[in-house]
């Protein structure tokens, strides 16, 4: 039997209404179990997202809703959340799949990110994720890496003349994965920049995290705090539009940070929007097309979550001859398994579920897998190098700065 003293008052704070009603909505059908890209390549019962749904609601019985109006509010057993964590919780990418796979569109999402927060501001967080809070919190960064190394990629891969923290119309906002591990994305999208002769800064020193591994991890409150900090220096600059290659820091500045701050005032744009606009404007010109079977892997955050679908499309139609489609893509791609920081977190789940999205690609034959993303460039890179596979993997904006006119 549960002690008193294993029963607790849980917070729901970042519970509103909304939240609620898409909670009393779900019917525990378990139909997402079939959307779900965990789920596909685990087979694992406690993947289905119903089953955390299940479990929420069996929280937010104790403390809201009908059974509490008649009962009263009690603790939640410490046991319960325990049973969360380390079931199946983070048996998610937090890709958002499950939404549109929902039969009544119940924007489980949200859901997700307040149910980590829970657990997180409980203490029963994964331990991998504490690490990672911990990183945020010393080194504005999820990955243990000094804050002075995130502008190195400048210094290796240029290139020269690049303005750093300095006021200027267009901010590049480059984001940790770029900064740190996948550094051929931040200078292709720096070269870009500058061969557009555009009025543009990196945020320099000042740029912390985007907040997005914040809300994986379950703070909330971190995750503002970051929003209001990049806002302010994104301000200060003088800055009227920024632009950003990662489809993650993306969504946090078009959608949750207005969200979280209340303000903005920025126009806010995904490289492949940004490019979209050069090439439509006649700015940008490409040499030649790549002659090789060329496939588009959407970003979760960018296509199901943003909304920028076409775009990389018509910029591939533009540096390529043969664009081929995979099976699951657009608004319902299947995810490459970098998100929610699932490769520290499960790394069992990211390879399993990049390793599928990679065997899409050779299904349909593709030479090249292009995406939008610092994540899926990573996984999907990951994935060909576990098979041996020959399939090469490259960000949109690697492909166009190879391929820009002089």
């Amino acid at each position: 039997m549960t002690s008193l003293a294993d029963r607790l008052f849980i917070s729901l704070k970042n519970l509103d209404g909304y939240k609620l009603i898409n909670m009393e909505t779900c019917t525990r059908c378990a139909t997402c179990a079939h959307s779900c890209p965990a789920y596909a390549v685990t087979r694992e019962d406690y993947a289905v997202p119903a089953w955390k749904s299940v479990e929420f609601r069996r929280l937010l019985n104790r403390q809201r809703g009908s059974l509490s109006a008649v009962l009263g509010e009690r603790p939640v057993p410490r046991e319960w959340l325990s049973n969360i964590s380390t079931k199946g919780l983070y048996l998610c990418t937090l890709c958002g799949r499950c939404m549109p796979g929902c039969v009544f569109t119940i924007q489980n999402l949200e859901l997700w990110e307040v149910l980590r927060s829970i657990i997180y501001e409980e203490g029963e967080a994964s331990p991998s994720l504490l690490e990672i809070a911990d990183s945020l919190q010393k080194k504005m960064n999820p990955y243990s890496r000094d804050h002075g190394e995130r502008l190195s990629w400048v210094k290796e891969l240029g290139p020269e003349g690049v303005k750093e923290g300095q006021r200027a119309k267009t901010l590049y906002y480059v984001g940790c994965t770029s900064s740190y591990q996948e550094k051929t994305i931040a200078s292709s999208t720096a070269n870009i920049l500058s061969r557009m002769n555009e009025d543009w800064s990196l945020f320099g020193k000042d740029e912390w995290c985007c907040g997005d591994p914040n809300i994986a991890v379950g703070d909330q409150e971190k995750a503002e705090e970051f929003a209001k900090h990049n806002l302010e220096v994104a301000s200060s600059l003088g800055a009227s539009r920024i632009v950003t290659s990662c489809a993650h820091c993306y969504r946090m500045w078009r959608w949750k940070y207005p969200e979280m701050t209340g303000r903005h005032g920025f126009e806010i744009l995904h490289t492949t929007e940004y490019l979209q606009e050069c090439l439509r404007s006649g700015a940008l010109k490409l040499e030649g097309k790549l002659a090789a079977r060329v496939t588009y892997h959407d970003p979760c955050y960018l296509s199901r979550l943003g909304g920028v679908v076409e775009e990389p499309r018509n910029i591939l139609n533009s540096a390529s001859e043969n664009f081929v489609e995979m099976r699951e893509g657009k608004f319902d791609t299947f995810c490459c398994g970098g998100g929610a920081m699932t490769e520290t977190v499960d790394q069992k789940l990211w390879t399993k579920i990049g390793d599928e999205r990679l065997r899409q690609a050779e299904i349909i034959e593709a030479d090249f897998i292009i995406s939008g993303c610092p994540f899926c460039r990573r996984s999907l890179t990951q994935a060909a190098e576990r098979s041996g596979s020959k399939m090469q993997i490259l960000d949109i904006v690697e492909l166009v700065a190879k391929q820009l006119k002089d």
